[in-house]
């Protein structure tokens, strides 16, 4: 791996975003946050002061949710030897907004960030540095999810009652996320997953998992540790089956 020195200097280089990423971060923050509040505005009648409140708290969740899910995969770019670009998917953004109006805010979308590794070879003395490694770009790539859910999730255990709403979106984000669309982080998760050892369980186990918890946690009501281990339960139970009948073909 990389020394420190080396990754520190590529930290300090290019960790930091850039404008144009700002101005993007800050639109799918406000759409995100819109669609997060929309079923917010009053209890039961139209009330501006409560929904305003709620949008605030939306935009606070979801800016600290994106920050933690981007900077997690610059980090890990940066230790491959990637400079991570992050670009708005701006028919996600669109797909979400209708859904949620025509759905009245029943069905959210969180799909709309897009991931860009550029090759540093500068930076990868001592290392195979002959071109970009789909292994490499699928690991930095599922490293947003991963931090998105773990961060929530170690939130929600210091104080669950505070932090529900904010597990919930990264949870849900995380979901999106995974996806094998492109250009979500899930089919450079998958085409990785594919390229590097053990096949595509790490992509395959994951997406299961978490379409088993939604399943099981917002539809069947279940608790939410019981969920979890049902998912998990869901996402072997999935990939073994997969697995099965691709190797069938």
């Amino acid at each position: 791996m990389s020394s420190w020195a080396n990754y520190k200097d590529k930290v300090v280089r290019y960790f930091p975003f850039s404008q144009s990423e700002w101005k993007g971060f800050a639109t799918t923050v406000l759409v995100f946050a819109v669609l997060f509040s929309f079923t917010n505005w009053g209890e039961t009648a139209f009330d501006l002061q409560e929904g305003l409140k709620n949008l605030l708290i939306a935009i606070v969740i979801v800016g600290v949710s994106l920050f933690v899910h981007h900077a997690a995969q610059r980090l890990m770019g940066l230790w491959y030897g990637y400079r991570v670009e992050h670009r708005v998917w701006w028919i996600g953004l669109l797909v979400g907004l209708l859904a949620a109006m025509l759905s009245n805010g029943r069905v959210l979308i969180f799909a709309a960030t897009a991931l860009q590794a550029h090759f540093l070879p500068a930076h990868r003395l001592g290392r195979w540095r002959y071109g970009p490694s789909l292994r490499e770009i699928g690991a930095t790539a599922f490293m947003g999810p991963i931090a998105s859910v773990v961060v929530a999730f170690l939130l929600y255990l210091i104080a669950p009652t505070f932090f529900a709403d904010f597990l919930t979106f990264n949870l849900l984000f995380a979901a999106y996320n995974m996806l094998p669309i492109p250009p979500l982080d899930g089919l450079h998760v998958f085409v990785g997953s594919r390229a590097g050892y053990g096949g595509s369980f790490a992509y395959l186990f994951t997406f299961f998992s978490f379409l088993g918890f939604f399943l099981i946690y917002f539809l069947a009501n279940f608790s939410f540790w019981w969920s979890i281990l049902l998912g998990m339960i869901i996402g072997l139970l999935g990939w073994f089956v997969f697995f099965t009948v691709a190797e069938r073909k």
